[in-house]
């Protein structure tokens, strides 16, 4: 059973990468995990966030990003869908490749997938989805 969930519809702008903190507060207020894991969290929404509206949808502002997120056995999952084409992962360049580190852009998924438990894509009819899932708490031995 989901113990919490929001959704929210952002056109691809600017001015969205500051209205989307508004959820990352939502979900804050409704988890309770350490300080420094939802850090971790909230980097890593924000990431994928403007992977969506810069490289997804462009920003065209005519396309949207939707947020998804829900908690369901301790278990917090993300969908972030833009309305681009995607990409392949094999194609996105490593930031520790010394000619990537001073890029402008291209830390983003490595961030993520260093702090997510998971962070998989689908191609949906809606368009490109990033699924970000988190563990809210540790496993009973």
């Amino acid at each position: 059973m989901k113990t919490f969930e929001v959704y929210e519809k952002y056109p691809s702008t600017r001015k969205s990468l500051g209205d989307v903190e508004k959820i990352i507060d939502i979900i804050k207020n409704n988890i309770q995990v350490e300080e420094t894991f939802f850090y971790s969290i909230h980097i890593s929404i924000y990431e994928i966030f403007i992977n969506a509206i810069y490289h997804g949808n462009k920003l065209d502002a005519s396309k949207y990003v939707d947020f998804y997120a829900f908690v369901e056995d301790d278990i917090l999952t993300i969908r972030i869908t833009d309305q681009g084409e995607g990409f392949d992962l094999a194609e996105v360049p490593c930031p520790l490749v010394t000619e990537n580190k001073f890029r402008d852009s291209g830390r983003g998924i490595f961030v993520t997938n260093h702090y997510a438990e998971s962070l998989r894509y689908e191609k949906t009819h809606r368009g490109f989805c990033s699924i970000l899932i988190f563990h809210l708490k540790e496993e009973k031995i």
